[in-house]
């Protein structure tokens, strides 16, 4: 099993974090957001794992050379089906195409425990009652039929809209003619139609990174459910007369006296003062 992680894309509602730099190179508990989504992937057992990346190249000069990721490039933003095209040669069988927000490992292993059971393309879906402003599918029988783009529709009724985290097989590429910003949503249409998918409907909603603000979640999850508490660094410098509860102290932070540190990480070279809550 293989990885794309698709992160060429310009982010203009992220802005002012967005300014020079992919969304996703914004540091969380002392990583960028890309590097606890790799993490999350090589924890499900995916290693071999290509990153699509803007002209710029930051992902790569940020993050740096690794033996299990092809960088690659698109040159412009011309949408999800063009930055796969860029990874036609490169991928083998079966892959799954993510977001480099996306690292919730409940969610991602799900996927692969449903693939290993009927190896078959998945679609994730989870309910909206706002169907303008998603893609949205038709279901019959228990399988899709079709994917309606932002569909008109009354708000009181529920709808199941498509996650951004696809499991595609290679074939996706017979279907798939680059025409277009859609041409992603085209082709998937048209192997929907003609593929055995499998659906995993979720009972939650998936952590999305659109907003600066939206930062506050992240760091919430990774805080609750990632990094290793309670952990006080070697080097770090911590009062006896402070007190630390389940929290992450990283190297060289120093916290003084009658602080109160509780469910926080503490980054690297960091300083809390004296009577700090």
């Amino acid at each position: 099993m293989q990885a794309v992680i698709l992160a060429a894309g310009e982010s203009k509602r992220f802005w002012p974090l967005s300014e020079n730099k992919h969304k996703s190179l914004v540091k969380i508990c002392g990583k960028y957001l890309i590097e606890w989504c790799i993490n999350t992937l090589e924890n499900i057992g995916i290693r071999e794992i290509i990153i699509v990346q803007s002209a710029r190249k930051d992902i790569e000069n940020c993050i740096g050379k690794k033996d299990n990721i092809i960088f690659l490039t698109q040159e412009e933003p011309k949408g999800m089906g063009d930055a796969l095209e860029k990874c036609k040669d490169f991928l083998n069988d079966y892959f799954l195409v993510l977001s480099p927000y996306h690292l919730e490992e409940d969610i991602l292993a799900n996927i692969i425990k449903t693939f290993k059971r009927r190896r078959n393309p998945i679609l994730l879906l989870s309910k909206t009652k706002n169907p303008k402003e998603y893609g949205i599918v038709k279901i019959e029988d228990n399988k899709v039929i079709e994917i309606v783009e932002k569909p008109n529709g009354a708000n009181e009724k529920v709808y199941f809209k498509i996650v951004s985290i696809y499991l595609l097989a290679k074939d996706f590429f017979n279907f798939h003619v680059n025409t277009s910003h859609y041409s992603f949503e085209e082709a998937l249409n048209k192997m929907i139609k003609n593929y055995e998918f499998e659906n995993v409907f979720l009972d939650k909603e998936p952590l999305t990174l659109k907003y600066p603000w939206d930062l506050f979640n992240f760091s919430k999850y990774i805080i609750e459910n990632i990094i290793e508490k309670p952990f006080i660094s070697n080097n770090a410098k911590v009062s006896e007369k402070s007190i630390i509860e389940n929290s992450y102290i990283d190297n060289n932070a120093e916290i003084k006296e009658n602080s109160i540190v509780k469910d926080s990480y503490v980054g690297k070279n960091s300083f809390i003062g004296n009577n700090s809550l």
